[in-house]
């Protein structure tokens, strides 16, 4: 059964309403909604201008304007990681992103594989095969485990991916 594509929230995306600007902006609507009535406030859709306006008309008194102004941007960039966080973790579960411990962990197995392969074919199978060869002879048979360890590696390259497209 195919996986249920998510919606990721962009932090590219505008905001179009008070609600999903409070978000973004880490406040609350209603905090908006007094400098939005006003026509006072810049337009909804312009975060940057918002934490300017912010940190002006914020509650003047409670701290300085500078202070209230590193504060916005700092909720701001606080929210902004939050949503790229989720937006990491539904592309995940979507399958459209693996884990970095995941994909390290698979070309361990893979690599550990072909050093393997590589030390017993050329070590100890080759050798008696190869007595008695011609330099044609020998090269067709090199050749032929060549393409069955490139086969092999690319089958556990092949179930690596069904493994981590199904978790």
């Amino acid at each position: 059964m195919p996986k249920k594509k998510r919606k990721a929230k962009g932090t590219d995306i505008k905001p179009t309403t008070a609600a999903e600007l409070a978000r973004r902006l880490g406040v609350r609507a209603n905090s908006l909604g007094v400098h939005i009535r006003s026509g006072l406030g810049p337009p909804i859709g312009d975060v940057e201008a918002w934490v300017e306006f912010l940190a002006i008309h914020g509650r003047q008194g409670t701290m300085p304007e500078d202070a209230r102004k590193d504060m916005a941007e700092t909720r701001r960039r606080l929210v902004e990681a939050q949503a790229l966080k989720i937006e990491r973790e539904n592309k995940v579960a979507d399958g459209l992103l693996v884990p970095v411990d995941e994909v390290e962990q698979g070309l361990k197995e893979v690599m550990a594989e072909m050093f393997s392969t590589l030390e017993r074919i050329w070590c100890s199978e080759m050798p008696p095969l190869l007595s008695g060869l011609n330099e044609v002879e020998i090269r067709g048979k090199c050749q032929k485990e060549i393409d069955e360890m490139k086969a092999r590696i690319r089958e556990r390259f092949d179930e690596l991916s069904r493994r981590t497209n199904k978790e």
